[in-house]
């Protein structure tokens, strides 16, 4: 089953060049290492409003 998170990670506009894709590549590990029981997800109720 897929969920969605209510964390953002910012991304460039354009990830052609080899660097945008390299440093957004690196981006997701650091937002794990931050949540330790997993990435928060989306609350319908909550997170909508």
């Amino acid at each position: 089953a897929h969920s969605l998170s209510s964390v953002c990670i910012l991304m460039p506009k354009d990830l052609l060049p080899l660097e945008a894709r390299e440093n957004t590549l690196k981006k997701v590990p650091e937002v794990l290492s931050r949540f330790p029981d997993g990435v928060p997800l989306l609350d319908p109720e909550e997170d909508m409003e």
